[in-house]
């Protein structure tokens, strides 16, 4: 399966790299190469993650990477 990241998405991933890095060079690399693994994963686990109820289309889903209690992305 071929995985597209749309560039809102891309968007939103600088964006929480650039958020991070104003506190931790460390921490907002490990961030962002933990999401995008998570992000390449569907390629081989296509039904992971949740549907999304604002969308009636079951061919959505989304993951919520959570590095611990406090952090949500």
């Amino acid at each position: 399966m071929k995985i597209i990241i749309e560039n809102l998405a891309k968007k939103g991933l600088d964006d929480i790299f650039h958020y991070n890095l104003q506190y931790s060079l460390k921490n907002a690399i490990s961030t962002d190469f933990a999401i995008t693994e998570h992000i390449k994963s569907l390629a081989d686990t296509p039904y992971i993650g949740r549907y999304i109820p604002e969308i009636s289309d079951k061919h959505f889903r989304e993951i919520i990477y959570r590095k611990n209690r406090k952090s949500g992305y």
